[in-house]
């Protein structure tokens, strides 16, 4: 009996489910232009990335430098997209391995149990890698603030 494998077709759609939820990810934290396509992201400006940076720096009396601002968005972009790209893979590699071991399983309960690890670890990455450049947009921020005051007392 030959191995079952999920099709190009399954393949792709699995691969579709994750770019747009990736984008829409990408849209709310980092802004619309973000979001490759995705409406309705959720995106509240001030709540995102660019945002806290930009609300820091105004908290310090200082202008956002908006290459700073695009900078930051630029390497959280980067770091969700690796995500993005290690989610594929592995759902990807869960579900053909589910496929090619047991293809009459119940659907449902089978994917639960292979994908709810995954999902669970994906959320934690991702909300670590938000939240982790979210400190750094506040604290860049923050620093316009302190060199601007700091070069006026000179």
């Amino acid at each position: 009996m030959a191995l079952r494998m999920l099709t190009k077709k399954a393949v792709k759609a699995i691969v579709g489910i994750i770019d747009r939820m990736f984008n829409r990810i990408k849209g709310r934290v980092l802004g619309p232009s973000h979001a490759k396509g995705e409406r309705n992201t959720g995106h509240r400006p001030l709540l995102s990335l660019p945002g806290i940076y930009r609300a820091a720096a105004a908290e310090e009396g200082a202008k956002p430098n908006d290459r700073m601002a695009n900078s930051l968005a630029t390497i959280a972009a980067s770091y969700l997209d690796a995500q993005r790209e290690a989610t594929k893979a592995k759902v990807v590699h869960a579900v053909n391995s589910w496929v090619a071991q047991d293809p009459d399983a119940d659907v449902e309960d089978t994917l639960v149990d292979h994908l709810s690890p995954i999902w669970e670890q994906v959320t934690q990455n991702v909300t670590k890698i938000v939240d982790t450049e979210g400190t750094a947009a506040r604290n860049l921020g923050s620093l316009e603030g302190i060199s601007k005051a700091a070069a006026s007392s000179d």
